[in-house]
């Protein structure tokens, strides 16, 4: 029991310290790339940049009071965990944002990016490498996240989908008080950092799913093992148009392992049929281990 104690302290204090550094990376860029070009996030970040433009306000003084409501509303629909991980991850983010900040002032740090659209690209790539990190330790970042989430639950809503919404209400508002340079200046940063958050997301999990149809199934199994190193399956099937059984196999391997792949198969039996599926994520033995 105390054994098991320990590894759940170690697994959370592991998931707390990611969650802290995602927010720290993502502060970073938002005072660092997006704010010296008067860009704009998506979400509450973003509708907080855009009352500090226009009323001067500190970025990491509307965060933290946007957040408290919605993180209030969130206690009553969301389990335990997820809440306490969201306190923690709004508590950083508001801390990150004034500290990075007032670092940067004091400091006079500037990385002399002059280039608005650089910019937008590398703020934005580095708000969804943070925000990504924080995500997938099954917390969230506070703000819309708790809305998307809830309007989810609550009327199958995509999450994605009420998430662009408020990013489009958003670079309205922006376009009309900034210009529409400016306005899309920041969808290209939020574009940017929607897909690096998927890479964080699914891409340290991207695999590829092999599956083969073939006639010497007795020399391609022994060889994908050993050569390999990956498990397979064999599944039992049979021709539509012939009626013949047919032996089907399964496996998951990664991307450099492709190439490895398809020269077994080929030399084994040129004539066998097989599909390579691009695979976002794979939990189980061997690949992510959800009991770790």
């Amino acid at each position: 029991m105390k054994k098991i104690t320990e590894k759940a302290f170690f697994h959370t204090a592991s998931q707390v310290g990611i969650i802290l550094f995602g927010e720290l990376i993502a502060s970073f860029a938002v005072n660092a790339f997006i704010v010296p070009h008067k860009l704009l996030s998506g979400g509450v970040w973003g509708i907080a940049l855009l009352l500090n433009y226009k009323l001067g306000w500190p970025v990491y003084l509307l965060v933290f009071l946007m957040n408290v409501p919605l993180f209030i509303f969130g206690l009553f629909r969301f389990g335990k965990r997820f809440i306490i991980l969201t306190g923690i991850s709004i508590a950083a983010s508001t801390f990150f944002l004034w500290l990075t900040a007032l670092l940067l002032d004091t400091w006079d740090i500037s990385l002399k990016v002059e280039s608005p659209i650089l910019s937008a690209l590398f703020g934005g790539a580095l708000v969804g490498l943070g925000i990504g990190l924080v995500l997938r330790q099954g917390s969230s970042t506070g703000g819309t996240d708790i809305v998307a989430i809830a309007l989810n639950k609550r009327y199958s809503f995509p999450i994605g989908t009420v998430s662009t919404v408020i990013n489009f209400i958003i670079i309205t508002i922006m376009a009309a008080f900034f210009g529409l340079e400016i306005a899309l200046l920041t969808l290209v940063s939020i574009f940017v950092s929607s897909r690096a958050l998927d890479i964080v997301q699914e891409g340290f999990n991207r695999r590829k799913t092999v599956l083969i149809i073939s006639d010497k199934m007795d020399e391609l199994v022994p060889r994908v093992l050993n050569e390999l190193n990956r498990g397979a399956t064999l599944l039992k099937g049979s021709g539509a148009y012939t009626g013949a059984d047919k032996n089907v196999l399964y496996s998951i391997i990664n991307t450099i392992q492709l190439a490895k792949m398809k020269e077994i198969i080929l030399s084994v039996d040129p004539h066998a049929f097989f599909s390579i599926i691009d695979t976002k994520e794979v939990i189980g033995r061997g690949f992510y281990d959800t009991h770790k």
